[in-house]
């Protein structure tokens, strides 16, 4: 009766996540337990007795304030944990969350409670990462050992469903922090270890990517890259990200281009989300097929300078800043792109024209191409005309 008292109080404070019995919360088979008649049985049913946290953190003070020797401390301050999330009080929660990990005797809750209280502050990003990983080691050991009768295990099972979803969303909201690009990696590795099963390998993959492309270290990034489009052969975002920068390092250019077609084909057909209004939808779309004619069309540059044959490119880059007016990033580097191929045809005066007319554009705006904009036309003034 004890423990069911104590497991209907920790599904009323818990929140975003199914009911919590199958977490096996405070206390955990490290503590003797909680005897009828004794102090820690009179303050359980206390805490379950009010619906008030605020109340119920009043009683957990007078606890430890009266017993800070006891055993049951650290279930005390795990209780501090759920109270102070269902306030919406990070600060506090890993405070008291951090107490009770230290005495190594926290769970699956106290863990998951931490979690949410640093991805709610958005950090400190390393430390989110390992107590994800912490949470998922304890869900693991609790879906590899099953107890109960089969409706029961059923329960468990989509019980830790839930939170196995949460976790992987909370790893991948905090590993792009990750400042140090071994540690991330090594997150990385830790994370396929404990989701074996995850179906996000798409976006793992492409995480992956995005660390080896910070170290350069391209065997690892076109690995990864492919990878990331395998497990999402459809995903015009991952498409595109990988398509990009194979055209930007001028690496595996075949497969740049027929990813950029694939995406031609398949933006035109996606459908909206239904949490995304239909106008934000467009410029989204719009995106989309922008960055592949944009790519497309710095691979048709790579590929046709030798010999001058250069329309193509500029064809693909005239559709793209049309069309990437919701990201004005590379919509400028674009635009600089398109006045530089117009600059390297053959300098007739209508190329030169044609390139003065784009990068006198890109010179008076400011951005990360305007000095070289600027450079380039000093250059088609002094040129030569034919």
């Amino acid at each position: 009766m004890r423990r069911l008292l104590l497991l209907v109080f920790i599904g009323l404070v818990a929140i975003h996540i199914r009911p919590l019995a199958a977490q096996q919360p405070c206390p955990h088979p490290d503590f003797a337990g909680i005897g009828i008649g004794t102090d820690e049985d009179y303050l359980i049913q206390s805490l379950f007795e009010s619906l008030d946290p605020k109340e119920r953190l009043g009683l957990l003070d007078q606890y430890a304030e009266e017993k800070p020797d006891s055993y049951f401390l650290p279930c005390i301050q795990e209780y501090y944990t759920l109270n102070y999330l269902e306030l919406q009080d990070n600060d506090n929660v890993i405070k008291y969350g951090e107490i009770a990990a230290k005495t190594g005797k926290g769970g699956l809750l106290l863990h998951l409670n931490l979690t949410k209280a640093y991805v709610g502050k958005l950090g400190p990003a390393d430390r989110a990462i390992e107590v994800a990983l912490i949470s998922a080691e304890h869900l693991n050991k609790r879906l590899n050992n099953p107890t109960g009768s089969a409706s029961e295990q059923a329960d468990l099972r989509a019980t830790l469903t839930d939170i196995r979803s949460y976790l992987e969303y909370a790893f991948f909201n905090m590993i792009p922090r990750v400042q140090d690009i071994n540690q991330r990696i090594q997150f990385l590795n830790q994370f396929t270890e404990r989701f074996p099963e995850s179906t996000l390998q798409a976006q793992l993959n492409l995480q992956y990517f995005y660390a080896y492309r910070v170290s350069n270290d391209e065997p690892k990034i076109i690995e990864y890259g492919e990878k990331a489009v395998a497990a999402g052969p459809s995903d015009t975002a991952t498409l595109n990200i990988v398509a990009e920068d194979y055209a930007e390092r001028g690496k595996n250019l075949g497969q740049g281009t027929a990813y950029a077609k694939k995406i031609l084909e398949l933006a035109p057909a996606m459908e909206r989300p239904a949490h995304i209004a239909e106008d934000a939808w467009e410029v989204a779309k719009s995106a989309q097929l922008g960055m592949a004619h944009a790519t497309l069309g710095w691979i048709q540059y790579r590929e046709g300078f030798p010999s001058k044959k250069l329309e193509p490119a500029a064809e693909s880059l005239k559709t793209a800043i049309e069309l990437l007016a919701g990201d004005p990033s590379r919509q400028a580097r674009t635009r600089f792109r398109l006045g530089y191929t117009y600059a390297s045809m053959p300098a007739t005066a209508a190329n030169l024209r044609r390139a003065a007319g784009v990068l006198e554009e890109v010179a008076a705006t400011a951005s990360p191409f305007q000095a070289m904009a600027q450079d380039i036309l000093k250059k088609i003034k002094a040129a030569p005309k034919r």
